[in-house]
Parts: structure tokens; sequence; C-alpha cells
């Protein structure tokens, strides 16, 4: 985030806290699921990713997953039963999106879905570092590697679907004097 503005930092670190509160008030049920059955608990933590995946999508600035990501695991510490390990859930799968779409401002549809499915493919490899050994089956390891990387598809899908409509309400992405200035905060 090398020519990003102090706009987009602020930007991306309130993306972070509204996606902590997110991540808080689902808590309780990604638990829940993840005794239960790994496969909702996949299902449902892909929602954690939709505020990194918005501030990437809404600001366009490579590196805003990643960024964002690290401020929703910073700020959910305290509240998750995963401690420290929550930041590298975020940041890991963050990272990887984000090197998919780092030469891309403005990438198509084709290329956030890509991204996601890479990011996808990253938090199912880390999540058989929780998962019992005793669990692990081939169609355990076929059917999560399907549900991540399906959940975070709809998680951009959904983190588009915010951008577009914060755009159309006349929520900008860049300020004016920012763009006249070669800013990449667009």
């Amino acid at each position: 985030m090398r020519s990003a503005t102090t706009t987009t930092l602020l930007r991306c670190a309130a993306f972070g806290a509204v996606g902590a509160v997110i991540l808080f008030l689902v808590s309780p049920l990604t638990s829940t699921a993840a005794v239960l059955n790994p496969v909702l608990y996949a299902a449902i933590a892909a929602v954690t990713m939709v505020m990194p995946m918005l501030a990437r999508r809404w600001t366009g600035v490579p590196g805003a997953t990643v960024l964002t990501a690290a401020v929703t695991g910073l700020l959910a510490l305290p509240v998750t039963a995963l401690g420290p390990a929550i930041i590298v859930a975020l940041v890991v799968p963050a990272a990887a999106i984000d090197l998919v779409l780092a030469r891309r401002r403005h990438p198509a549809r084709v290329t956030t879905w890509l991204a996601a499915a890479v990011g996808g493919v990253a938090i199912w490899a880390l999540s058989f570092a929780v998962i019992s050994p005793d669990l692990i089956s081939p169609a355990l390891v076929i059917v999560l590697l399907a549900v991540r990387v399906v959940s975070y598809v709809l998680a951009m899908e959904l983190a588009g679907l915010v951008a577009g409509r914060l755009r159309r309400s006349g929520v900008r992405s860049v300020r004016r004097g920012d763009a006249r200035r070669g800013s990449s905060d667009a």
C-alpha cells in the first residue's frame, strides 16, 4: 500500500472495525459450527472476509484486503475462540486475494471470482491445522474445498454488491483532489 492515501488507510481501518463487529456477532455461531460440523463452519466463516474484500473492491487499492483483514483480526482478538490464529486465518487468504488482484485497480468480475477462489483455497489449506485428524477423509477434503471456494466467491459477490451500492448512494471512494494528483485511492 505504498501509494495509498491517509484517507484510504482510514477507510480500511473503518472496514476492519466493522469486520470485527461482524466477527464478534457470528462468533457464537461459528464456534458451535466448528465443533459440530467443519463443513457448516466453512460455509458460515466466509462472512468474516466480506469487509476485507469490500475494502479492496471499493478502494481499488492493492493491499487493502490484507490491511483490512489485519485490523479485523487485531480488533477481534479478545472475542474469538481462535485467539491469535484469527489474524492468520484472515490475513493469509486476504494476501492470496491481493496477490491475484495486485496489478488490477478495478478488476473484471471473473478476476475477482478467481481471487476469491484462490483465497478460498488458502483458507482451505489452513483449516487442516485445526481439524482433528480423526475427522479427515477424502470426501471431507473435497467437500471442504468446494465449500470454501464457493463461500469465498459468494462473499466477494456480496462485497461487490455493497461497493456498488456505496457508489450509487453517493459515497465516493476517492476525493476529487486526490484524483487530480494521481492518487491510487480510486
